[in-house]
């Protein structure tokens, strides 16, 4: 069978992992083939551990394998969570989605490569931010060996192009938010609330101890907005006949916009794979499948909530980037919520840094 470009394009990548004695991170935009990039460096004869975050993306590991029939009995599993219980050592230590790494994980990971003095390591992610790169060069002394774009992607036809318009709401004036405290009750609306502890965040009389639940606060108040919900459901009202994603930031949020609803409150498997069949066209999630699942026939995605982390961003978008040759033409449409609040707006700004600003189109009305 002739080789199509991005099987040339992998070969290619995995060759500069090669080069560089399989030490280093592979840094590879999502949705081109990091496991096959990865498979192509293994020996069915190397003893390999393969770190992951979630379930489903060593799903992906398994399926991968037996895609690409690779025979190997010598390849085990472990969760980022509890690798540090891991007591056999590799050949070959593999950590897919590297940037997920807490620092205590981190150190696991450094006490593990120490004490079994593993020679290869390999880690991987479509997404690594430049403070992410210095901090795993730093404590794990992995570079970057291999930096393949989401633009160059794009320009190789390996992944879709993608349009992003972010739709602006102000916060909701309606005093219908009820405040307890010990003189009483009063109500107020998330626009006067997110004010009140925007001036306390910036008071410089204001303990330093107090303003890390200032902010967590704050950004409920986002993650939770009403005006936001009621942007995101109007949009949906507009692509009623289109596959949509919806990421939110809060379970109550995902089950208020009336469609289907998959989180960890409710992880519905049939409701999961009744929207990756294509059995009903619109779904709802918060903080799953971001990773390691792909999505059939599906260039819609609407963001009502997002952090400042261009990493996590960049995981939400890329689920709706990849290519389908059936539809040479997608163009992956992302439409992201977001407020009227300036500080809500550079969260947006720094986790979009991943991207073409030229593809970016800010507008009050879809």
């Amino acid at each position: 069978m002739e080789k199509t470009k991005r099987d040339l394009i992998q070969e290619s990548l995995s060759k500069q992992i090669m080069d560089n004695n399989m030490w280093g991170i592979a840094h590879v935009a999502p949705r081109v083939g990091k496991i096959k990039i990865t498979l192509n460096c293994l020996k069915p004869k190397d003893k390999v551990i393969i770190v992951y975050p979630e379930t489903n993306i060593k799903t992906s590991w398994v399926n991968d394998i037996k895609k690409w029939k690779f025979k190997s009995k010598n390849i085990k599993y472990s969760t980022s969570k509890s690798f540090k219980k891991v007591k056999d050592p590799c050949d070959v230590l593999v950590i897919d989605e590297i940037h997920t790494l807490s620092e205590n994980q981190i150190s696991d990971v450094v006490r593990y490569i120490n004490t079994h003095k593993i020679k290869k390591v390999i880690g991987l992610s479509g997404t690594i931010s430049e403070e992410t790169r210095i901090n795993l060069e730093t404590r794990l002394k992995l570079k970057i060996i291999v930096n393949y774009s989401i633009e160059s992607a794009i320009d190789d036809g390996v992944i879709t192009d993608y349009r992003i318009v972010v739709v602006t709401t102000p916060l909701s004036t309606d005093r219908n938010i009820k405040v307890k405290w010990k003189g009483g009750e009063f109500y107020t609306s998330e626009k006067q609330s997110f004010d009140r502890l925007t001036a306390k965040i910036g008071d410089l009389s204001t303990p330093a101890k107090s303003l890390k639940m200032l902010r967590l606060t704050r950004m409920s108040i986002i993650k939770k907005s009403q005006s936001k919900i009621k942007k995101t459901k109007d949009i949906l009202s507009k692509l009623d006949k289109q596959r949509v994603l919806v990421f939110t930031g809060l379970t109550e949020v995902a089950d208020s916009l009336g469609i289907a609803s998959y989180h960890s409150k409710s992880p519905n498997e049939v409701t999961k794979m009744d929207f990756l069949d294509g059995k009903i066209d619109k779904m709802a999630i918060v903080n799953k499948l971001n990773t390691g699942v792909t999505y059939t026939n599906l260039n819609t995605a609407i963001i009502n909530f997002f952090d400042s982390n261009a990493e996590n961003m960049a995981q939400k978008i890329s689920r709706i980037t990849c290519m389908e040759y059936n539809n040479p033409d997608k163009v992956a449409n992302i439409i992201i919520i977001c407020s009227e609040e300036e500080v809500e707006k550079r969260w947006l700004t720094k986790s979009l840094s991943f991207f073409d600003q030229n593809k970016i189109t800010w507008t009050k009305n879809l």
